[in-house]
């Protein structure tokens, strides 16, 4: 997987704001960058390539950034742009449209337009994420995203929670994936994005029936990994939540080649395995590990740790902090023998701890 860190101490004093400008206007469109603090500018950027979609981390000072009519004209490239502001607040003009937000909110942007975002620094520094998806992939006609340009949108509840902290866990676990999930995970970045576009144009209907199974995947997946340490968790609950018969979640589930139960099991394994192994929880007893992810019954533990890393808890414990113990099976280092298969087929966007 392509990823790219940069920042600009990493050249000269002089050097650091150009360098910034020509980052920020390759990774994301053509534009005409100012800043108060150009002359020593510190900045950085995570860059996450998933080849026509990608994502980019920014941390930089005070910025002004315009898209000019004449930079439309010459470089339309037609792409969306979604702002997610972390730190500091982004003010967006566009046309008559004047837009500011704060931590945790959103604004959609276009290439097609011309526009004007000032970005003002908190305790000394703007930090953001951009996405970057080419028009011709979101399945909405053009006027529909234009609806919802410079508009302010939470990211603090219902399908922007699910938005936002999609793209900041995809970009923290960027350093795991493979080259040859860069397809899966721009699929499932770009079905969102249209999700989160369409409960805000309520027109659900646009949506086509593959993109509407994809999003509920991935609801239901952060659904499971939230809640791995409530005992009921179980089907009919997950079924429950998210108002789908448990028939429709089992014939999910077996289109990612596993069960609802397999991946909750397996998801539950790999906390306790983590946990296990942190020193910094070496006095904490086996069993109150085991009751924080969801395994109520201390025998059945101990019983389904075995089966899956080839030792007892206890004696994995021991090997990790102490050197002594039985022999590790091949999958000690990794997760639970029986499922790495099966996690693979899951869509790429899985956080496995």
């Amino acid at each position: 997987m392509n990823v790219t860190e940069f920042r600009t101490d990493r050249y000269p004093t002089a050097e650091r704001f150009i360098r910034w400008r020509d980052k920020l206007v390759e990774e994301l469109v053509p534009t005409v960058v100012r800043s108060d603090e150009a002359d020593d500018f510190r900045a950085s950027a995570r860059l996450l390539d998933l080849g026509p979609v990608r994502l980019s981390a920014l941390t930089h000072p005070s910025v002004e950034v315009c898209r000019t009519s004449r930079l439309v004209r010459q470089s339309d490239t037609e792409r969306c742009l979604l702002l997610l502001n972390l730190r500091g607040s982004q003010r967006v003009v566009l046309g008559s449209l004047d837009t500011t937000i704060g931590p945790g909110e959103m604004v959609l942007v276009d290439t097609w337009h011309p526009w004007r975002c000032w970005a003002r620094a908190r305790d000394g520094a703007v930090e953001a994420l951009w996405l970057r998806v080419p028009r011709a992939l979101l399945p909405l006609p053009i006027d529909k995203i234009n609806q919802l340009a410079a508009v302010r949108l939470p990211g603090g509840q219902g399908l922007g929670v699910l938005l936002s902290g999609y793209l900041q866990q995809l970009l923290a676990g960027a350093a795991a994936y493979r080259a040859t999930d860069g397809a899966g995970l721009a699929t499932v970045t770009v079905d969102l994005l249209t999700a989160w576009c369409v409960h805000h144009l309520d027109a659900e209907a646009r949506l086509t029936p593959e993109a509407h199974q994809r999003v509920l995947l991935q609801r239901i997946h952060d659904f499971i990994d939230s809640r791995l340490g409530d005992p009921g968790l179980c089907p009919t609950a997950i079924a429950s939540a998210h108002q789908i018969s448990t028939r429709y979640l089992h014939r999910l589930f077996q289109g990612q080649g596993m069960t609802v139960v397999g991946r909750i099991r397996q998801l539950r394994l790999e906390r306790c395995h983590r946990d296990l192994g942190n020193p910094q929880l070496g006095s904490r007893p086996i069993h109150v590990i085991a009751a924080r992810w969801g395994f109520t019954d201390a025998a059945h533990f101990s019983r389904t740790f075995r089966a899956a890393y080839g030792m007892p808890p206890r004696d994995y414990r021991c090997l990790v902090h102490h050197g002594r113990g039985g022999h590790a099976s091949s999958s000690t280092g990794h997760g639970p023998t029986t499922t790495r298969a099966s996690s693979r087929s899951r869509l790429g966007t899985e956080r496995i701890a």
